[in-house]
């Protein structure tokens, strides 16, 4: 598979996708995955936006028959073909609006908080499913502005892109898919917030001498003991995902008493027949 020339501008920081610097991110990421995973199995399944290749990786390990992941940053692809590659895992660089992909060659596209970049989130959507066979599953993630943002009642759009709310994301895949379902996440659950943070600020800190020998391994011994789910992990080292996932982070339809998720969860399939076919507007 062939790469396309995709115009990127340099990152202001790049993380160390190999090391683990900011766990709740990590964590949040994974259960999107871990959610995903449900619907691979002996499917050929498209990861758009990769980042380091974890989780495409991860989709594989639960069953996909083939996984490719696609990503714009040369680097990320680059890392997640070292650590990922495979027969069967495939990481080429992409502009997620021109895919370089024949029509209907994916049972499932996946793709986890890329949306809200888009210039033209219609036209993202449409291309996703040019590459998606009859029947097949798109399942995309995006943040929640009614609970990230204060503005909630008016259009925001920022330099982080289009912050979507249930409705007008709901609205949006209704008009290209079937069966829309739209799952709330909270990544940081109550009373874990101040914890999260206070443990990616330390883990930055401990990775920053992580060229000492065996400040790596103590550091996760004393914080095993108080808190297992934040020990700093080398990704690509990682034998139990399971083991890994935070209990607390799955998705789950929103409810009377329930809190709106600061992330929502799609999951549509592409019409199989004409008479299934939505207007695209």
């Amino acid at each position: 598979m062939n790469s396309v020339s995709v115009k990127a501008h340099r990152r202001a920081a790049w993380p160390m996708p190999d090391k683990l610097d900011d766990w709740r991110s990590w964590q949040i990421a994974l259960a999107r995955y871990a959610f995903c995973s449900q619907f691979v199995s002996g499917k050929k399944v498209l990861d758009i936006a990769c980042g380091g290749g974890y989780g495409s990786y991860y989709l594989y390990d639960k069953g996909a028959q083939m996984v490719v992941g696609g990503d714009m940053w040369p680097e990320a692809v680059q890392y997640a073909t070292r650590c990922y590659g495979g027969e069967n895992t495939h990481f080429l660089r992409l502009d997620a609006c021109h895919l370089p992909f024949p029509n209907a060659y994916f049972d499932v596209v996946a793709s986890f908080e890329t949306i809200r970049y888009m210039p033209d989130p219609a036209q993202f959507v449409v291309e996703c499913l040019r590459v998606l066979k009859s029947g097949g599953l798109f399942i995309c993630s995006t943040p929640n502005r009614e609970a990230t943002s204060n503005e909630s009642h008016t259009e925001l759009v920022s330099w982080a892109g289009n912050e979507f709310n249930r409705v007008k994301f709901q609205k949006l895949l209704d008009k290209y898919l079937i069966f829309v379902q739209v799952y709330d996440l909270n990544p940081i659950p109550s009373g874990n917030g101040k914890t999260g943070r206070l443990v990616s600020w330390g883990g930055k800190i401990v990775l920053s001498l992580g060229r000492i020998p065996g400040v790596i391994p103590l550091v996760n011994s004393v914080v095993g003991l108080f808190y297992p789910r934040y020990r700093l992990v080398c990704l690509e080292k990682v034998v139990d995902w399971d083991g890994m996932l935070d209990p607390t982070l799955k998705p789950y339809l929103l409810q009377d008493g329930a809190r709106p998720g600061t992330c929502i969860v799609a999951v549509g399939r592409k019409p199989d027949s004409i008479s299934q076919a939505k207007p695209v507007i």
